[in-house]
C-alpha cells in the first residue's frame, strides 16, 4: 500500500488548484463533467453520480491504443557484454570449506550405511520387518 497526498482549493466557483506530491494542477468545471490542466496533460473527466462509475480520457495526446494500432513496441535486443565469464557449477562434493569437513567425514559413512540397509529393506519380505520377542 502507498500513501499519496492531495490537497484541493476553491479558486472560484467551478475552478479548483490541486496540489500533490508530484505537483499543481488545475481543475474547470465539476460533476460529472470536469477538465484537468496539470504537468502530466489535459485530462477530460466524466462521473455518473451515485455510482462510482467515471472515466478519465487525455485531450493532450493520442491514447496508447489508437497509437501503432494497439501494438507494443518492439523490444530493444541486449547488447552483448565484453569479456563476460560463463558461469560454472561445481559438484556438491567440491563445494565446501574446512569448518564443514568434519560434518562430511561422519556424513558420507552413514550415508553409504543408510543406503545398503534400504537396498536390504527393499529385498527383504515386509513380514520379517516385524520385531519378535
Amino acid at each position: 500500500m502507498s500513501w499519496r497526498f492531495r490537497k484541493s482549493f476553491q479558486v472560484i466557483p467551478g475552478v479548483k488548484l490541486n496540489l500533490t506530491a508530484r505537483g499543481l494542477s488545475a481543475t474547470v468545471g465539476g460533476s460529472p463533467v470536469s477538465i484537468n490542466f496539470g504537468s502530466r496533460g489535459t485530462y477530460a473527466n466524466v462521473r455518473l453520480p451515485g455510482t462510482g462509475i467515471w472515466d478519465r480520457v487525455r485531450l493532450d495526446a493520442p491514447s496508447k491504443a489508437t497509437s501503432g494500432g494497439g501494438r507494443l513496441p518492439a523490444p530493444t535486443p541486449t547488447p552483448p557484454i565484453p569479456d563476460a565469464i560463463p558461469i560454472r557449477s561445481a559438484s556438491t562434493e567440491m563445494l565446501t570449506s574446512e569448518g564443514f569437513d568434519s560434518l562430511r567425514v561422519r556424513y558420507w559413512p552413514t550415508r553409504t550405511k543408510s543406503a545398503v540397509i534400504l537396498k536390504r529393506l527393499s529385498v527383504t519380505p515386509k513380514e520379517s520387518w516385524t520385531v519378535q520377542p
